[in-house]
């Protein structure tokens, strides 16, 4: 039919395309699981919400990027393809707790 159909996919590009403008560099960041050193990015310490059965190990993490844009902000995708839950994001000596919302894509940003 030649019909263009904007899926999931499509929106989470639109995600990261809005967060990290052109020329951005990819910084490094990690969660409480990983063994990546933190240089200039951020930390995601995730917290469950509520009780809730084991979920596979899809979609038991959340998954994250960071970049510095050239503009000097910093910009976090964070990606929860599970259920609800809470993250304690830390970044330059400051910390912030941020809610997820099942399936769902957020951005965060530092300027």
């Amino acid at each position: 039919t030649k019909e263009i159909k904007q899926a999931g996919l499509y929106w989470a590009l639109v995600q990261f395309a809005r967060a990290f403008r052109r020329g951005a560099v990819i910084v490094a960041s990690h969660d409480t699981n990983g063994d990546t050193p933190i240089v200039n990015g951020a930390a995601v310490l995730e917290t469950p919400m509520g009780a809730a059965a084991l979920n596979s190990a899809l979609t038991s993490r959340v998954f994250h990027t960071a970049a510095k844009n050239p503009d000097g902000s910093l910009a976090l995708v964070l990606t929860n393809p599970g259920d609800a839950r809470g993250v304690t994001v830390a970044c330059g000596g400051q910390v912030a707790k941020v809610t997820l919302t099942a399936d769902s894509i957020t951005t965060l940003r530092w300027s």
